[in-house]
């Protein structure tokens, strides 16, 4: 019973971040599968980001 309390007290650093940036990862198999997404989703941001700025008008 000790050592299941042990265990399940013991803290786990899987990852860290810094807002959205990923500063460590532990498992470095997880971290390529991640940032595989990370960027398409980030490739998808600044699309739609570009979307919305062409119906801007910036003249004064």
């Amino acid at each position: 019973m000790d050592n299941q309390n042990t265990a399940l007290n013991q803290s786990v650093n899987l990852i860290s971040t810094n807002g959205v940036m990923i500063e460590k990862i532990d498992n470095e198999e997880y971290g390529e599968k991640l940032m595989k997404i990370y960027l398409q989703l980030q490739e998808q941001s600044e699309d739609e980001d570009m979307d919305e700025t062409d119906d801007v008008d910036m003249t004064m």
